[in-house]
């Protein structure tokens, strides 16, 4: 039985292999697939404030504090696995903080005790991060425990992820 013309052409490549894309200088297109076998390692989350340095102390300004302790929260959910954040609900936490700071709903020893808890984050000393949120959980609960309590706040997760390196 013989067959007739074909009119279909068989592609030697695939067709996104096919596709040009402008390419400006200096930089490569990414192969669109992974060779076999390969694992993409997650990425940390990017907060905002990650290109500038913790602060490790405290200043006479409280507004000065405030942003060194928001800096600081952010350096440390940059050292935490993507994967084990939920990025909405602490970025809901840091707004809640921030708001309450601002609108001076926080006595100065509380924000004091926060910003000594955003240096120890920052400085992976986990035990004692541990201690202020059990200070500021038990004796400043009313004015906290919006942003403290739940499993997904800011402060939970940062203390509760072990195996991250600050």
């Amino acid at each position: 039985m013989a067959s007739g013309p074909s009119y279909y052409q068989q592609p030697t490549e695939p067709y996104y292999a096919q596709q040009q894309h402008p390419q400006s200088e200096g930089y490569s297109q990414p192969n669109p697939y992974m060779p076999s076998g390969t694992v993409e390692q997650p990425q940390p989350v990017q907060y905002q404030g990650s290109s500038q340095q913790p602060v490790s102390q405290m200043s006479n300004d409280p507004m000065s504090n405030l942003d060194a302790s928001i800096r600081n929260f952010n350096t440390a959910m940059n050292s935490i696995a993507l994967g084990t954040l939920k990025k909405d609900e602490i970025g809901q936490s840091l707004q809640l903080l921030h708001s309450s700071w601002r609108e001076q709903k926080l006595s100065l020893e509380v924000q004091d005790i926060t910003l000594k808890l955003s240096i120890a984050l920052c400085n992976g000393d986990t035990a004692y991060a541990e201690s202020l949120l059990s200070s500021l959980n038990t004796n400043h609960y009313q004015s906290c425990h919006e942003w403290i309590s739940g499993p997904s706040t800011l402060l939970q997760v940062a203390i509760s992820v072990k195996q991250s390196v600050f």
